[in-house]
């Protein structure tokens, strides 16, 4: 039967042979009779007063339930996921129209390519070889390009912030979906597993180029240096959009745009189109010495576990608002 096996504490770098021979012993069996063993979630555990860091792993694996375990569950068969994505045999409306290349917008011409629908993606800003340089310039000099800087441009606000994976969100089908996909295009099988998923800026700017031209694969077309101007509506439906002087016909657009681009919802607001205030989070950045890091959290650092992550929440009380850390860099 499949067992899913949780609380099994490891050191940090564990071998498969580790792994394989704690499971055995939480099944009470020799490893040999075990078959199919599959790590599906990995954490570290370092909570204060614990005599060392472990790395806390769940597993599923082919075995016999042993009487007694709580930490030893039977894995139900689980009806599959239909797919996100319903193909389209043929498909002859107008084109969708996508605007922003972060994450967002990515997902949302994959998503319209891979149902056969050829989207149009758009960025005001360069592609991420070209950005990354334009950004290089920034910070080493000051020279900014108002079109292609640190928040426009493909990959997004987030293609400088190190690749943390974090997401707030209880969605987990679709976040699974998009781990599945960065994977398809290089990333690490790791991300799936580990309670924190770290991809790297330098890994990023692989993955996201690799991501637009699967987009292209599937008949999408990719066009940078593209800026919205407007958008064409006529008696309360989309007729189409301004891109860089240029009319085109459409009767969807998905604005990816991000939060920073206040000129977008200028011209949004004057058209009149329907607009909602969201609350919005206003932070300062600090730098600290990783090794502090590591050893607060730690202890001490270990090669094996990178750089340590923290962050800190607190609740809004009287007149006081409340705060958390938005990421690690």
């Amino acid at each position: 039967m499949r067992l899913k096996v949780s609380q099994l504490d490891l050191p940090p770098g564990y071998s498969v042979e580790q792994l394989a021979k704690v499971v055995a012993k939480k099944l009470r069996c020799d490893s040999s009779v075990m078959h199919n063993l599959k790590v599906v979630r990995r954490s570290i555990d370092a909570r204060s007063g614990a005599p060392r860091v472990n790395i806390v792993v769940e597993v599923d694996v082919s075995g016999k339930k042993p009487s007694g375990k709580r930490d030893v569950e039977v894995v139900r068969n689980v009806k599959p996921q239909a797919k996100t994505v319903a193909t389209l045999k043929e498909y002859d409306g107008l084109r969708p129209v996508v605007v922003g290349a972060g994450p967002a917008g990515l997902m949302a011409a994959f998503a319209l390519a891979e149902a056969g629908m050829k989207p149009l993606l758009v960025e005001r800003g360069e592609d991420a070889d070209a950005r990354s340089d334009r950004v290089k310039d920034f910070w080493k000099n000051g020279v900014l390009d108002s079109e292609s800087n640190v928040l426009y441009g493909e990959g997004g606000a987030g293609l400088f912030s190190d690749g943390k994976l974090t997401s707030r969100s209880k969605d987990h089908p679709r976040i699974r979906r998009f781990l599945e996909i960065l994977i398809s295009c290089g990333a690490s099988p790791d991300i799936l597993i580990d309670a924190e998923p770290h991809l790297g800026s330098d890994i990023l700017k692989e993955l996201v180029p690799a991501l637009r031209n699967r987009i292209v694969e599937l008949g999408g077309e990719v066009r940078f240096g593209a800026r919205l101007d407007k958008v064409m509506i006529d008696d309360g439906v989309l007729r189409g959009v301004v891109v860089s002087g240029e009319e085109i016909r459409t009767d969807h657009c998905v604005l990816a745009v991000g939060h920073s681009a206040r000129d977008v919802y200028a011209m949004l607001a004057e058209q009149g189109v329907p607009l909602d205030a969201k609350p919005f989070a206003v932070g300062v950045r600090l730098e600290l010495p990783q090794h502090r890091i590591d050893t607060a959290q730690w202890g001490g650092s270990f090669g094996s576990l990178g750089s340590a992550s923290f962050r800190l929440t607190r609740r809004a009380e009287d007149d006081e608002r409340s705060c958390y850390t938005f990421c690690l860099c």
